[in-house]
């Protein structure tokens, strides 16, 4: 148990002040009455692997309709590329 609080105190001292009080707050609140917005429930979204894959085949397909070279083509990227890369890459969208 003392491993974990410590591991808990070390990663709250990475975070700022003001997110670790409001998540307190959220989650007293959501303690005090389940009813409450549940703070464990994820609220933001991303993009999928299959969106990325999406438009890594879309962007593809336009390259080949430019003659152009092809990311996926030439690095092959379900080989070389692990996926959270290609995520992280088109987080934009």
């Amino acid at each position: 148990m003392a491993e974990q609080m410590i591991a808990h105190q070390e990663l709250e001292s990475t975070l700022p002040i003001a997110s670790v009080d409001q998540w307190t707050k959220d989650l007293e609140m959501w303690e005090a009455d389940p009813l409450k917005p549940n703070p464990f429930e994820i609220t933001v979204t991303g993009p999928t692997l299959a969106n990325v894959w999406r438009q890594l085949v879309e962007d593809e397909a336009k390259d080949l309709a430019h003659h152009q070279k092809c990311t996926m083509h030439v690095y092959n990227c379900r080989q070389y590329m692990p996926p959270t890369i290609i995520v992280g890459t088109y987080n934009w969208m």
